[in-house]
């Protein structure tokens, strides 16, 4: 009932003005929110799908050293330890950090690229990954989130583990947000001041004739037509 009696107080051209440009600002906005959220769901999607083809990569990696190393232990380790190194850096090219960890009878730990990561699991995750042993999920860890891969490998009697970090891979998609935001404000603006430019050439004729009619109500007849 306020708001009724608030809104009724303003002029013709304030009222359309205020129509206007809720209904421009709400178009606008949810086309923005629409597409971060369609490319946000791509991007994880997208790396999902990346990151599980890789440890599965590393698992034919690893079968195939197991097989020719099959009596040498020692040199299949080292020959995986290239591998995993071989695949950092082929993700690090592609702007992609990643630590690379192997889960084996209830301890994780890393291979030689990853010996100084600072992360550690907890061991909720390190129950559910044995539990699962293949599969991709996120976390949070000291405030920033990560993005999980995992496969069973029989050749190290564990779980291959790839680690990233949320941002590296969301970076594209938060700019997009950004300049996404700042393309809708400045549409805004301009959509303002040309909605206000409109709205006062539409509504200056009415002004006038309700001025006129106040006029001749008033018995005011000298300036009426």
């Amino acid at each position: 009932m306020k708001f009724t009696t608030r809104l009724s107080s303003f002029t013709l051209g304030t009222r359309l003005l205020l129509l206007f440009i809720s209904l421009l600002m709400v178009s606008v906005v949810t086309v923005g929110v629409s597409s971060y959220m369609k490319a946000r769901n791509m991007a994880v999607e997208t790396i999902e799908h990346r990151l599980e083809r890789e440890a599965e990569l590393i698992g034919y990696i690893a079968e195939n050293l197991k097989f020719v190393y099959v009596s040498d232990d020692d040199y299949f380790r080292q020959q995986l330890e290239a591998n995993v190194r071989s695949q950092q850096d082929k993700l690090k090219d592609e702007g992609i950090a990643s630590e690379f960890f192997y889960i084996s009878e209830g301890k994780a730990s890393p291979f030689n690229v990853s010996k100084n990561s600072k992360y550690n699991f907890s061991d909720n995750q390190i129950k559910s990954i044995q539990q699962s042993k293949n599969g991709v999920t996120h976390f949070e860890f000291n405030g920033q989130d990560y993005t999980m891969a995992f496969n069973e490998m029989k050749e190290i009697d564990g779980i291959y583990v790839i680690v990233i970090p949320t941002s590296t891979y969301m970076g594209p998609v938060n700019e997009m947000a950004s300049f996404t935001l700042v393309v809708i404000l400045i549409s805004l603006l301009a959509s303002t001041m040309l909605i206000s430019l409109f709205v006062k050439k539409l509504t200056k004729p009415l002004n006038e004739l309700r001025n006129t009619m106040k006029k001749v109500r008033d018995g005011h007849l000298q300036g009426a037509p």
